[in-house]
């Protein structure tokens, strides 16, 4: 019994997406104490996802009152500035190509926006840059790629998924297309299914036919692949409500970054429609276009 002397607690939990699991029994015992007679407890959240309190179960929603405070991802010209600011610090902004930053600020804002990633490409990339005996002057567009290319090929989620059987890999790629398609974070894994099966006719010139065994038994093993996915940590999977139990939605893991998986699953594909298909939606590639390799050169803003 909590009495009137005794002080406030202050609860604070980091991802707590994470615990939105299909019964959300951790959650509601954690709003539960919310309810407490004399409650003198404060909670106060981060999730990664934008709409966890919409995917929460009614039994855990009513447990609480939400007070909803949005921290939006750095945009384009956010990083760009952040990195000008931090060279211009060490007085060392002519070491890169102005035309560099400005790339590596398109390609992160368009996929997390985590200005960490961004640091950490500049910082590979001048690594490269001091280790080329051919090479003079500021960091170039080439030292970022093979920086940004060095990256992908170190993360070990990725080297996980080169691991991985083809029909696997081939969800992965459904889930990606679906993502960008919807342009959220989080798809129905139905859509996945739907996706997946599109792609692997293309693969195998198959003719679509509803009711053929083998689409009913891949649609079936779908969910198995997406438990095999989540237990090696590169997707996570949440319910939305009691009235979706059936269909859950599907998400990257938060330390799997798409354009990563991307680039990753592009290596590997063979099928050029497929690799149209995943290359097509890619905001990287879009800025780069944007960009005129050479003595003049566009702008990306």
């Amino acid at each position: 019994m909590m009495k009137a002397a005794d002080p406030v607690v202050l609860l604070f939990i980091d991802e707590i997406d994470c615990l939105a699991t299909a019964t959300q029994a951790v959650l509601y015992q954690i709003l539960d104490w919310l309810g407490l007679p004399n409650a003198k407890l404060v909670l106060c959240a981060i999730s990664n996802t934008m709409d966890l309190p919409e995917r929460m179960l009614p039994r855990v929603t009513s447990r609480f009152e939400i007070e909803r405070v949005d921290f939006e991802a750095y945009s384009r010209s956010q990083i760009y500035d952040i990195l000008c600011n931090r060279l211009k610090g060490y007085g060392a902004l002519d070491a890169f190509n102005d035309m560099v930053l400005r790339l590596c600020a398109a390609t992160v804002s368009s996929a997390s926006g985590d200005i960490r990633k961004a640091l950490q490409l500049c910082r590979r990339a001048v690594e490269i840059r001091l280790h080329s005996v051919e090479e003079t002057g500021h960091v170039t567009l080439a030292n970022f790629e093979s920086a940004r290319k060095d990256m992908v090929h170190g993360s070990p989620l990725c080297q996980a998924v080169r691991a991985l059987a083809a029909n696997v890999r081939l969800f992965l790629s459904s889930l990606v297309i679906e993502l960008r398609r919807a342009l959220g974070e989080t798809v129905p894994l139905r859509k996945i299914v739907s996706r997946l099966l599109k792609l692997r006719r293309m693969k195998t010139d198959e003719t679509h036919d509803p009711f053929s065994i083998d689409e009913l038994e891949m649609a079936s093993s779908a969910e198995q692949i997406a438990v095999k996915l989540e237990r090696i940590a590169l997707i996570r999977t949440q319910v939305r409500t009691e009235a979706f139990a059936g269909d859950a939605m599907v998400l990257l893991n938060d330390t799997l970054d798409i354009e990563d998986l991307c680039s990753t699953l592009l290596e590997l594909e063979d099928e050029p429609v497929i690799k149209e298909m995943l290359e097509g939606g890619r905001p990287e590639a879009a800025s780069a276009r944007q960009l005129k390799v050479g003595e003049e050169s566009v702008p990306v803003d």
